[in-house]
């Protein structure tokens, strides 16, 4: 797949969110960059559905309804500003 879509080797960090019936089920995902976006798509997709401490591993008839979404992050820069109003 990466000779098809080099993309998916660069590094990039993604959230994972898994909802079910409207309702989360589960949401993993990284703030930085740290390796390959398919590599993080993987860990946090099995994460979002496995490792959420909000709830309990995700069944095999869930999984026949969950819909996995696939958050692609920018790459965090510093914000300047000079007080907190608006």
């Amino acid at each position: 797949m990466i000779e098809q879509y080099p993309s998916f080797a660069e590094k990039h960090a993604v959230f994972i969110t898994l909802n079910m019936d409207g309702r989360l089920r589960g949401c993993i995902g990284s703030l930085i960059p740290h390796r390959s976006l398919i590599d993080d798509i993987i860990a946090n997709a099995k994460s979002a559905a496995f490792r959420d401490s909000r709830f309990a591993p995700l069944t095999s008839e869930e999984f026949k309804k969950v819909e996995i979404e696939i958050s692609l992050l920018s790459i965090p820069y510093e914000l300047q500003y000079r007080d907190m109003l608006i």
